[in-house]
């Protein structure tokens, strides 16, 4: 009785070693074949020298795992990258590409966010950019892997220049996004479904010629921070009034409640910060016609 048991759980071992091997043979015939299309992508096209036999290493399974997930990423990134470029998207700073219609963007305003995986997103793309190209929507797209079914921000869509076009546009997502919104903090899922999600807060950074144009009273600290010199022109949570530049030349101030540095932004007349966790911290109303899903 015990050979057999044996016999059988060595039969059953055999069986997944074959089986375990089957597989790595794919995987490896996958990353050959990917590996051929990069190099006629690239015009590498040159032939190269057959290794020798004993030049030749056989991989491991976490040699090749890496190899495939390494090469997936890259043709994701070739694939949304060249979709884009074809529909007329310009590279702005990596990874983020978009189509602005000519529209320039308001200081502060609402935005919209969809969300997909990395399954889903070339789809979803090829959905919405005809609605975006129909309604003029100025729009960005984040093409990085950490995206995706982790944030709501695959692709971030700007205040079109008719702004009471949002309900339309929300409506016309709602109909193309076939999931749900990533349920993130800071982020309001809007229209009858909640496939979309959308936040108020700053659209373009704080830099001293916003602060000039709106007559904001400030002093130079220093070349990375400055000194907001009337009380009245500045909210009470940022602390002592003083803006120091992180991110690409934008102001960040300190929350004194949050203890957290928080883009700032120039909102009815005053500097505010923008805390991110928050949708809608100063309670702006939705734009006309948009609603919050029952």
């Amino acid at each position: 009785m015990d050979k057999k048991k044996a016999e059988a759980e060595k039969s059953s071992q055999s069986k997944e070693f074959n089986r375990l091997q089957q597989k790595l043979t794919e995987i490896e015939t996958f990353r050959i074949q990917v590996d051929k299309e990069f190099e006629i992508l690239n015009g590498k096209t040159e032939a190269k020298l057959e290794k020798t036999d004993s030049e030749v290493k056989a991989p491991t399974v976490e040699t090749v795992i890496k190899e495939k997930s390494s090469s997936l990423e890259e043709r994701h990134q070739s694939e949304i990258t060249h979709l884009l470029r074809t529909a007329g998207y310009s590279e702005i700073q990596p990874p983020y590409m978009m189509k602005s219609y000519e529209t320039e963007l308001p200081h502060v305003g609402w935005k919209a966010h969809i969300g997909a995986t990395q399954e889903t997103a070339v789809s979803v793309l090829k959905k919405v950019i005809p609605v975006f190209n129909e309604l003029m929507v100025p729009n960005k797209v984040d093409w990085t892997l950490a995206v995706f079914g982790k944030t709501n921000k695959f692709i971030t869509i700007y205040p079109p220049k008719d702004e009471g076009i949002w309900q339309s546009l929300i409506q016309a997502l709602e109909g193309e996004v076939g999931h749900q919104m990533v349920h993130v903090e800071g982020e309001l899922p809007v229209g009858k479904m909640g496939r979309v999600g959308m936040r108020h807060g700053q659209l373009t950074a704080l830099t001293r010629e916003t602060l000039d144009k709106n007559d904001i009273k400030y002093e130079n600290l220093s070349l990375k921070s400055i000194q907001l010199t009337d009380k009245n022109q500045y909210d009470i949570t940022i602390k002592n009034g003083v803006m120091m530049i992180e991110n690409g030349g934008a102001f960040f101030g300190e929350h004194t409640e949050f203890k957290q540095r928080f883009p700032g932004m120039v909102y009815n007349g005053k500097v505010y910060l923008d805390p991110r966790q928050q949708p809608n911290p100063y309670n702006e109303p939705l734009p006309k016609g948009v609603i919050i899903p029952s």
